[in-house]
């Protein structure tokens, strides 16, 4: 079986020696980032840190990273034995991507379990890490997907954007105009309008796999997400947005981006999974303003360094 709930692959995780609860306090400036940098050269397994500084008695209190550093995690992921070979899992996930899977919506799922709407939305409330020491902040949005939606057809469009906490209700994001939600972007742009957005984070075993896979325009991450799990994924509205989430998300980010650069904040810089930056200054760049937060009990907050 492949991993629609996160949980359940942490369970698969920990009984086989893949992943590792952190009880140590530990400091989310930093000291995450490098005890997850550490680990990936010693090739210790997943981490998920369950106490963090600042963080005994807010709704978020946890934090997970590492998650698809090996073969081992990336076959379990897939529901392929433990020891698949490295080329066998890449043909597996070569054949399983030519049958795309529609999903399904379903009316509510864990990810419902705790709303926050407008006036209760507190992004500080989770533990988002400053991963690296030369980050200009704090990244909450590593290893989730954001979701939005073209506004001229039905094509959404999920993908893997970083994005820093500016304070209780905003966010800034690296929005790249020739990606494909910035695609989107444009298009609302001309409209004059900020673009819907929401961003679902914890989805699984196989969200983030599928999220930084390459599909082309007009092509929905979430059918190649049933693809390589074999089995449609249930799908939620949102609850101030026209957009679908995966039922099963930790966490998920509701509200609007405004492309007007008058509206812009300064973004970055931010330490890039190859190990470098693109630029040692921060930029302006779209402000994300979160109307609704919606969480499962006690959620786990998943990132990437």
């Amino acid at each position: 079986m492949a991993f629609l709930d996160l949980r359940q692959y942490l369970d698969v995780l920990e009984s086989a020696g893949e992943l590792h609860r952190i009880k140590s306090r530990v400091n989310w400036d930093s000291e995450i980032g490098a005890i997850a940098e550490e680990a990936i050269r010693r090739r210790a397994g997943a981490l998920l840190f369950e106490n963090i500084q600042d963080y005994q008695n807010t709704h978020g209190k946890k934090l997970l990273i590492n998650t698809h550093e090996s073969p081992k995690r990336m076959a379990m992921a897939l529901g392929l034995p433990l020891d698949t070979p490295i080329m066998e899992i890449i043909k597996t996930c070569k054949q399983r991507e030519k049958q795309l899977m529609k999903p399904r919506v379903v009316a509510s799922g864990p990810c419902k379990e705790v709303i926050h709407m407008e006036g209760d939305v507190n992004l500080l409330e989770v533990p988002a890490p400053k991963l690296h020491s030369k980050d200009g902040g704090r990244y909450l949005q590593t290893y989730g997907g954001v979701v939005t939606k073209d506004p001229e057809s039905d094509w959404t469009n999920v993908g893997i954007y970083r994005g820093m906490v500016h304070d209780a209700t905003s966010m800034g994001f690296l929005w790249v105009p020739t990606q494909h939600w910035g695609i989107h972007g444009r298009k609302y742009k001309a409209m004059g309008k900020p673009m819907p957005m929401a961003v679902t984070i914890g989805a699984g075993a196989l969200a983030a796999p599928t999220y930084y896979s390459y599909l082309p325009a007009g092509v929905c991450e979430y059918d190649l997400m049933g693809a390589f799990a074999q089995e449609p994924i249930e799908l939620v509205r949102c609850e101030t947005v026209d957009l679908l989430v995966p039922a099963s998300s930790e966490i998920v980010l509701e509200g609007e981006m405004s492309l007007d650069p008058a509206t812009f904040r300064k973004e970055g810089p931010f330490g890039e999974y190859p190990g470098y930056y693109t630029s040692v200054w921060a930029e302006p760049r779209p402000v994300f303003k979160v109307k609704c937060i919606t969480h499962r009990k006690d959620p786990i907050l998943q990132c990437q360094t």
